[in-house]
This record gives C-alpha cells, sequence and structure tokens, in this order.
C-alpha cells in the first residue's frame, strides 16, 4: 500500500480472508471490535450463499460459469454462445437461455436488448462462486 491517505489507497483482494486482513490493519480494528464482529458475518454471508449457489445451480450453469471466467471481457454473449454450443454439442438456445439465468441470478454481467454488445464477465458474487466450483 501506498502512503498516502486513505482515500488515495487502492486496496485489491481476492477473498473475504484479504479484506479483513486489509481492513483491520487499516482501522487497526482491535480483536472482538465491531468492524471484526461485521467481517466475520460478510464470511458467514458469503458462505451461505456460496452453498445456495451450489444447490441450485445445474452442473450446465456450473459449467458455464467456469467458461465465462476462461473467456472474460473477450466475448459477447451470443459469442460464447455459438462457441459453447458447438464445443459442447448443446443446442444455442439451451447455452443461451442458462447464460441469462446466470445474468438473471446476478452472477454474470452479458448483454441485453437495451446494452448489445456488452462482454460477458462474472460479478463479485459469481467470482465468489466460482472459486468454489
Amino acid at each position: 500500500m501506498s502512503t498516502g491517505s486513505l482515500q488515495e489507497q487502492k486496496v485489491v483482494t481476492t477473498s473475504s480472508e484479504d479484506v479483513a486482513a486489509t481492513v483491520v490493519s487499516v482501522f487497526h480494528a482491535p480483536r472482538g471490535s465491531i468492524i471484526e464482529l461485521m467481517l466475520k458475518r460478510i464470511r458467514f454471508l458469503e458462505q451461505a450463499l456460496v452453498k445456495f449457489a451450489m444447490s441450485e445451480l445445474t452442473d450446465l450453469q456450473k459449467t458455464l460459469l467456469k467458461k465465462v471466467r476462461e473467456n472474460e471481457g473477450k466475448k459477447t454473449l451470443t459469442a460464447l454462445t455459438r462457441e459453447l454450443s458447438k464445443r459442447y454439442g448443446i443446442p444455442e438456445s439451451t447455452v443461451k437461455w442458462n447464460l441469462r439465468k446466470l445474468r438473471d441470478m446476478g452472477l454474470i454481467i452479458a448483454g441485453n436488448a437495451e446494452s448489445k454488445g456488452t462482454p460477458v464477465s462474472l460479478t463479485e458474487i459469481g467470482r465468489l462462486v466460482v472459486r468454489h466450483l
């Protein structure tokens, strides 16, 4: 981290554990503080979210999430649909329906009628779920 003001510092994290360590060190939060308690609550909610996603997502949707991660920001929904349909021998309509379902669940960002051409990418929640696949 830089030695600039707190507002100037940019923290890049990959997990709630990293966030917790950063927050505790930046704010010098003592054990048992409200910050530490809130971070524990966040970790609990993340675990609950992942468990829920694992139970609700189909095997195809889990595979599609992994493929979105591999192609993140490179392809539109339509291009990715075509590629995955050919690769797995699944009808385009099935792939597209499942990708839209992932978008509607808030796990991916993808174009729609108002935002055509948007590259497919994972949301923060999507990244969290993919880490556990």
